[in-house]
Parts: C-alpha cells; structure tokens; sequence
C-alpha cells in the first residue's frame, strides 16, 4: 500500500512540475526564433531588441544554411546552428556574444563533414570568423581553406588557436588546417540521473523521464533509467528520481 502511494503522489508531484513549466517554456518561445535562410536572419536582427537573458538564432532548415552576405550577430544574440551552415569565400561572420554549435558548420565548400561541431572557413579568396572579445564560441572542429600566402590569423579572430592540435595540408593554390579542439574527442562521463544530457539533474529530467514512460519514441532517454533494477523503466524510477532530486542523499544513483 505503502508503495502504492508513494508512486500516486509521485506521479502527482511530476504532472503539478510539469503544468508549473508551461509558461516557462511558452516565455521560452519569446526568447528564440527558428531561422531557415538568411533573409529571415537579417529580419530578425533588423526587428527584435533581445531581452536581458539573450535571444536564441536556431539555425535549423532541411538544406545548409548559406550565409549570402557578410554579417555581424550583435550582442544579445545567441547563434546556435542545428544544420550545416555555410559561409562562401569573401564572407565574414562575426560574432559579439555567443556561438554555440550543435552539427556542422561549413565555411565555404561541399557539406559532407560528419555531425558534430564543425567550421569550414576558406575559398578562392578567403572566407573569415571574427569572434568578438569576451564572447563565447563552443567549436570542436575548424577546418580552413586559404590561398597560399594567408595567415591562419587572417582567418579565425577571437578564438584561442592554442586551445587546438593541428594537421596541414598544401596544395597547388590553396592551404588547408584541420583543428581539433583538445579533448574534444573524448566521450563525456556519463551523470546518473540525466535524462535530457545536460550534465545536470534536476526537475527537467524527471518531467522528461516520465514522458518516456508514456511516449517512450518520442522522448528517448540519454542515460540509465531502471533506478530500481527490476528491468523496467516506468513510475517506479520516475518516483525514485523525483525523490533523488529532494533528498539526494537519501535516495542515490
């Protein structure tokens, strides 16, 4: 009986916590814009004053987003590519704030990089990233191509080359850096209780874990959820992982 309970009110507990998020992730909405092309882009940098907390640009299209024109993202705007991106040859990104990349970012060339932080900078006439003073840049992976006679420097700004290993390439006209950011390769330990894989866990990921046990297709879980090991993941361990967030002492992964 005891158990019983305790799965009914853990159930209750997660379906207030999650009618509680709804107007956060409706505020949410106001704070992105889903961007497929680069007039849309310019329309939005053109139209909206970001809040205090930052704007999402969620570069996310069925094609590789192509940057036609030089463009500055301002302060406030947050650049974060879902989809390959790509930036031709004589074309300058420059970044003030935050560029945060989830797949590929092609700098000038074919899109046939694999799907993770990518940059492809380079062309006939050289192709540019300028990352402002202070702001940030999450990118594992930089590969440039330059004319013969330009400087790595000319091409990425902002970013610490340090920070990366490099392979070159020469060719007849053109000279090519592969960079990989150090560490960049390794796999991520794992935190019990993270369900949503942002390394933290907390009310999200048993809203998201309990998702999963009812449309366990459509909200796919990152990590261990039989907390209690009996084989199945359902309100058992959904209950057990809301009390590991109140008590997480009392109640460990």
């Amino acid at each position: 009986m005891k158990k019983q309970i305790t799965r009914i009110l853990a159930l209750i507990l997660c379906a207030v916590m999650i009618l509680g998020m709804v107007p956060m992730i409706a505020h949410a909405a106001d704070d992105s814009r889903i961007i497929t092309n680069m007039e849309e882009l310019k329309a939005v940098l053109n139209e909206v004053d970001p809040p205090e907390g930052g704007y999402r640009l969620i570069v996310e299209s069925d094609e590789p987003f192509v940057l036609t024109e030089s463009v500055e993202i301002p302060w406030g705007f947050w650049l974060q590519p879902f989809t390959p991106m790509i930036i031709p040859e004589g074309v300058c990104l420059t970044v003030l704030d935050s560029f945060h990349i989830y797949s590929e970012v092609t700098v000038y060339g074919e899109v046939n990089a694999p799907k993770y932080s990518y940059v492809w900078i380079g062309g006939d006439f050289g192709g540019c990233l300028k990352v402002a003073e202070g702001a940030k840049a999450d990118i594992n992976y930089i590969h440039v191509d330059a004319p013969i006679g330009m400087e790595l420097s000319e091409v990425i700004q902002g970013i610490d080359l340090t920070e990366y290993s490099f392979y070159e390439e020469s060719g007849e006209d053109m000279y090519s850096w592969f960079l990989t950011k150090k560490g960049a390769e390794e796999e991520p330990e794992a935190v019990p209780g993270d369900m949503t894989g942002d390394e933290v866990v907390d009310d999200s990921d048993v809203a998201h874990l309990l998702w999963h046990t009812l449309f366990p297709n459509e909200y796919e879980v990152s990590g261990e959820a039989d907390f209690n090991g009996d084989g199945a993941i359902d309100d058992a361990d959904v209950a057990y992982l809301l009390w590991h967030t109140l008590f997480p002492d009392a109640y460990p992964l």
